[in-house]
């Protein structure tokens, strides 16, 4: 049976470019303990940054316990896009969904010393 939850309801983040990544609350987090099928659905409404071009990554990372380690299993450049990514369960292969998910937004790649936003949401079905 599939269920759907949201990972992260419409929010706007921001920050300076100079500062680390923006990790995901704990009690947003995804668990899929019995799920074999992770599949997101992402929508960015609005990226800026206040000098450059490059915008914010928005990061998804599992793990197979809370304290990790966390692996990084997408990465989609937050700027304006809806897109759709699926994961397969923990049974092999590279970049697998373990058990938990959670996103993170990593500046790292946004040229400049500015700030930066972003506006987007989460929904995450596991099957």
């Amino acid at each position: 049976m599939a269920r759907t939850v949201a990972m992260q309801e419409l929010m706007t983040a921001m920050g300076l470019c100079t500062y680390g990544a923006i990790i995901q609350p704990s009690r947003g987090w995804v668990d899929g303990a019995d799920a074999k099928e992770l599949t997101l659905d992402i929508l960015i409404t609005s990226s800026q940054v206040s000098s450059g071009t490059t915008y914010c990554d928005l990061v998804i990372e599992s793990a197979s316990a809370v304290e990790g380690p966390w692996t990084q299993i997408a990465t989609i450049m937050a700027a304006y896009t809806q897109t759709r990514r699926f994961f397969t369960s923990r049974e092999g292969g590279t970049a697998q969904f373990q058990r938990y998910a959670r996103y993170k937004l990593d500046p790292a790649n946004v040229s400049g010393d500015g700030t930066w936003s972003t506006t987007f949401k989460i929904c995450a079905t596991l099957k």
